[in-house]
């Protein structure tokens, strides 16, 4: 199963627990849910469909990775891959979490770097020698990021603003979800509205990035060539998306799909029990303007 790798996951979780920077995408198999995990999840978690799993990871050029905990939310309105959140260790260490929002804090702020959470975070988590806040404080002090005199409040100060931030991104998180299910709801109204929709039903994709628009004959049920508009999307594993010149008699969507290279969009397709709607459009629309 291809997955996209979060910023967090990429730059934060996966190069303190198991010491690389992985791709955006990768691919997962033998996937094993850890049911403790995945009930113990916050519940805005819980309801966003979060799993944490047991899994094997690969690239997408076929290295094999290794083995990971994960946690992995599913395909949404904004993104058509599941999405792995963060990476866990594979035995539990105390104070996980806390330590994690704390690394991603500082490396957002430039305080630290991912390459820096590589080659020395990770070996001391490793050792199991970084398993609290308060040891990892202990080591800003060592290596002059912090002062010992301050560590006391350092930490309470930095515990508090990691669990803002993430709750803040967690919010910002559902306030994007929701937006994209309301501009779904838009699209579906505007496709039901045209002159020549009669109650097919329609479907709108999830968000993907637009990367090439082509026009090429191809051979149809009834094996006439025809020509057909083609659409290639930046997320691997995504299939050309394909709509037959007899929906675009003036090319007119051919041409707006052309305009929306390298921005975010979604298409919509009719019957979607017989058109998938990532194998077929019969219109295109932008995410974002």
């Amino acid at each position: 199963m291809k997955v996209r790798v979060s910023e967090h996951a990429r730059f934060d979780s996966f190069p303190l627990r198991y010491g690389f920077v992985p791709d955006e995408f990768m691919e997962t198999s033998s996937e094993l849910e850890d049911a403790v995990g995945t009930n113990n999840q916050k519940p805005r978690e819980i309801k966003a469909g979060n799993k944490h799993l047991v899994c094997r990871l690969w690239s997408l050029t076929g290295d094999d990775l290794g083995k990971a905990r994960i946690v992995l939310s599913p395909a949404s309105e904004s993104d058509p891959l599941p999405k792995i959140v963060t990476a866990l260790s594979i035995e539990s260490i105390p104070a996980d979490r806390a330590v994690s929002e704390i690394i991603q804090l500082k490396r957002r702020r430039g305080e630290i770097t991912t390459d820096f959470i590589v080659t020395t975070l990770h070996p001391l988590y490793i050792q199991q020698k970084l398993n609290s806040p308060e040891s990892l404080v202990d080591i800003f002090v060592q290596i002059g990021i912090a002062e010992a005199e301050r560590k006391g409040d350092l930490l309470r100060s930095t515990l508090a603003q990691a669990s803002e931030e993430s709750e803040a991104l967690a919010r910002r998180n559902e306030e994007l979800e929701s937006k994209y299910e309301a501009l779904a709801a838009r699209i579906l109204q505007q496709e039901q509205g045209k002159a020549n929709y009669r109650n097919e039903g329609v479907r709108v994709s999830p968000i993907a990035v637009l990367e090439q628009v082509d026009v090429r004959p191809r051979t149809n049920s009834r094996g006439e060539t025809v020509n057909c508009t083609y659409l290639r999307f930046r997320e691997p594993g995504l299939p050309e998306r394909k709509m037959d010149e007899v929906f675009d008699r003036n090319g007119s969507i051919t041409d707006r799909a052309r305009a929306l290279k390298g921005r975010r969009v979604r298409t919509a397709t009719w019957r979607p029990e017989v058109f998938k709607p990532l194998e077929w459009f019969r219109d295109i629309y932008p995410v974002d303007g």
